[in-house]
Formats: structure tokens, sequence, C-alpha cells
């Protein structure tokens, strides 16, 4: 028996954020082995459930607009699309800027120990490389690799990660990707612009089916 404020569980199992719905003050709580029962979380668990949701920031090359190609931005959206549709993530939210990308997702149970964000990068940075090999070559030496490793580099290293730990903070980032496009004065309003999930969020559908609202892994 496991036991933690009132919360307790037979099957003894505590591990992912998934299992949980917002009810008014109240959680639904869902285990594979128990049955369904409404509880008051205590703030500390209410942190868990956050537990592993990030924010990720890939910066292309020297602040260079790779991304202002509209073939490169569908590579990123396809890209994610894959990931949400082979079960790999959760996705949240995104926004796809001409030298920059923002994204709030989270990896499935069962990829929790594979790095998902490495398998992101490499693979647009490939099939970018191969769209500027087709249909603009002269273009690749603007990002020649000073890395033994591979010739060329399109993402700077080390991009920023940052995990999400109290709602205040995940709607702020939310909040704060829908409106980078509107404060670069690529839009006038966040829901304008088509490669963000802004639009999704102001009630105007999924684009792609692939975001799902923050609010149902809370």
């Amino acid at each position: 028996m496991f036991s933690t404020k009132g919360l307790i569980f037979p099957c003894g199992r505590f591990t992912c954020g998934r299992c949980y719905h917002r009810t008014t003050s109240y959680f639904r709580l869902v285990s594979e082995c128990c049955k369904i029962r409404l509880i008051k979380i205590p703030n500390f668990i209410y942190c868990m459930m956050l537990n592993g949701l990030e924010f990720f920031t890939a910066t292309c090359l020297n602040w260079q607009h790779l991304l202002s190609d509209t073939r490169h931005k569908e590579i990123v959206v396809n890209s994610l699309k894959f990931l949400v549709d082979d079960k790999r993530i959760d996705l949240y939210g995104f926004v796809i800027m001409p030298n920059h990308i923002h994204i709030l997702w989270r990896k499935q149970e069962q990829w929790l120990d594979k790095n998902v964000q490495q398998h992101f990068s490499k693979f647009t940075a490939q099939q970018i490389k191969f769209n500027l090999l087709a249909n603009n070559p002269a273009e690749l030496k603007n990002y020649k690799s000073t890395q033994a490793d591979r010739e060329y580099q399109f993402w700077e290293r080390r991009p920023f990660n940052a995990t999400m730990n109290n709602r205040k903070v995940l709607e702020q980032k939310v909040d704060y990707i829908h409106n980078n496009p509107v404060k670069a004065g690529l839009c006038l309003l966040p829901e304008d612009y088509h490669y963000s999930s802004a639009s999704y969020y102001y009630g105007l559908g999924d684009r792609w089916n692939m975001i799902t609202h923050y609010m149902e892994h809370m």
C-alpha cells in the first residue's frame, strides 16, 4: 500500500503525470490498477504533474534566417508531426521564427530514456541540408562547420531547455511563444501567424492535428 497525505494507490504506482486531469479545484486520479477517485492534490504533488514538460529553444547558426524559407519551416512542422503521430511526444505549443524555434513538449513514457531532442535536431538539419543541396547550394557556405564530426552545422550547439514546474510559468511560456511573431512584426495578432500553435489556442483549429492543450495534462 502506498500513501502520501491521503493519496492512496493499492498498486503502489505513482509515476506518470499524464494520469491527472483538472476538475475544478480537485483532480481526477487515474491509475492503471486502481479505481478512479477525486482527491485534493497537495502542492508538491501538483508540481510533479508538470515534471517532464519542457520549453525548448533551438537557434539557427549565428542567428541566420535559415527558417525564412517556407520549405524549411515545413521540415520542422513535419518532423514535429511525425514525433506526435509516432507517440514519441505530446506537443503543447510551438512557433517557427525566421532564425529560431520555440517548442513546448513532453516525451511520452516509452521514450523517456531516449534523446528525442537530439533526434529531432539531427533529422531537421539533415533535411534542410538536402533541400539546400537541391535548391540553393551556394547558401551552404554560410553553414560550414568548424567541428570535425560534420561538414555543415545548422543549429547552434547547446540549445536552451527549461522544465516547467508550475502552471504560471507554463502559461507565461505559451503566451511568449504565441506573441513572438507579433513582437517581431511578422503579424498583427498571434493567431494570424501560420507557423505556430496560436490558432489552436484561439479556437481556430489545429492546422496539423498535432497539438494537445496543456490543460489536458495538468
